[in-house]
C-alpha cells in the first residue's frame, strides 16, 4: 500500500509506499526511508532524516522543515508545502513528465513567493541557516596568521625559552638516592613472582547492516550519536534486561552509545553481557 505525497495544490507528486520506498509521480523509484527515519536517495546516500518530534534535518544537521500530527509539512519557513511525506524535503521530486528537461522544485523559492505580496519584488537570494559568509573566514584567517607569525618572531628573539637549563642536584636529592639505593640493595629477591592477574578479552561484534544507528539510549526516540557502516567492529559492553539493545563502544571512532541487537553479529552468546540500565530521556 503506498501513500500519496501532495503538494500544496493537493496534486500528487510521489508515493510512499509501507516498506519505506519513496516514488515520483511517474511510479520511478527515487529513495527510500527507514524506520529510523533516515532518508537516502536513490544512490543509497543519507540526504537526511526525520527525528522522533517530525523535525526534518539535512545532511548538514540543518533544519529545513517539521511535520505535524496530522500530517502537514512545513518548510522551514512554516509554511506548509507537503502533506503525506517530509520526504520531498529532502530529495528532490520532478514537477512534470512532459518538460523538455526535468526540473527540480526550488523549495525556498516556493516558500519566499508565498510570503512576499504581489505589489513586492520577491529578494534575489535568501543565505540559509549556519551560512558564513566567505569574507568572514578569509578575515579569520589573517587574524590567525598574524598571531602564529608573531609567537614565532617572539620565539626566535628568546631561545632561551627552548632551552632547559641543568638543574643541579640538591644535597636532599642525593641523599634519597643514596637511601633507596641502600634499601633496594638490602631487600632480599622474592622467590617467585606474584600471579598476574589475567586481562578479560573484551567481547566483540561486526555490524551487519548497511547502516546502523549508533543512538544515546536504547530506543529510537534517543538522538543518534553516529551511524555506523557494515562491517565496522564495536566492543559489547552490555545488554537491555530484554536483550532487545546493546551497550557498545567504537574503537575506530571513539564513541559510545546503544545500538540494535539484531544488527550486530557477536562473537558470543550476547546473554552474557552484564544488564546495563538505560539512561533517562
Amino acid at each position: 500500500m503506498s501513500t500519496p505525497i501532495c503538494d500544496r495544490e493537493g496534486s500528487i507528486i510521489g508515493y510512499q509506499d509501507d516498506d519505506g520506498t519513496l516514488r515520483d509521480a511517474h511510479n520511478k523509484k527515487i529513495g527510500h526511508i527507514t524506520r529510523e527515519g533516515a532518508v537516502y536517495d536513490n544512490h543509497k546516500e543519507q540526504v537526511g532524516r526525520i527525528n522522533a518530534r517530525g523535525d526534518v534535518i539535512d545532511r548538514y544537521g540543518r533544519q529545513v522543515g517539521s511535520v505535524s500530527a496530522d500530517g502537514t509539512v512545513l518548510d522551514w519557513h512554516g509554511i506548509q508545502v507537503y502533506s503525506g511525506s517530509a520526504a520531498p524535503l529532502l530529495i528532490d521530486f520532478e514537477k512534470k513528465a512532459q518538460d523538455p528537461l526535468p526540473s527540480r522544485f526550488n523549495f525556498d523559492r516556493i516558500a519566499r513567493e508565498a510570503n512576499v505580496p504581489k505589489t513586492e519584488r520577491a529578494p534575489t537570494s535568501i543565505l540559509p541557516e549556519g551560512f558564513v559568509s566567505p569574507s568572514v573566514i578569509g578575515c579569520l584567517g589573517i587574524v590567525i596568521a598574524v598571531v602564529i607569525g608573531i609567537a614565532i618572531m617572539f620565539v626566535m628573539q628568546n631561545p632561551s625559552l627552548l632551552s632547559r637549563n641543568n638543574a643541579s642536584p640538591t644535597l636532599s636529592a642525593v641523599a634519597q638516592e643514596t637511601s633507596n639505593a641502600n634499601l633496594e640493595a638490602s631487600t632480599p629477591a622474592p622467590n617467585a613472582a606474584p600471579n598476574a592477574t589475567a586481562t578479560p578479552k573484551p567481547v566483540t561484534g561486526k555490524v551487519n547492516a548497511e547502516v546502523l544507528n549508533l543512538r544515546q539510549g536504547p530506543a529510537t526516540s534517543f538522538d543518534i550519536v553516529d551511524r555506523l557502516q557494515q562491517n565496522t567492529e564495536v566492543v559489547l559492553v552490555g545488554r537491555l534486561g530484554d536483550s532487545k539493545w546493546l551497550r557498545v563502544t567504537v574503537p575506530g571512532l571513539g564513541k559510545e552509545g546503544w545500538v540494535a541487537a539484531e544488527y550486530v553479529d557477536a562473537e558470543t552468546d550476547i546473554e552474557t553481557l552484564p544488564v546495563v540500565p538505560p539512561p533517562s530521556q
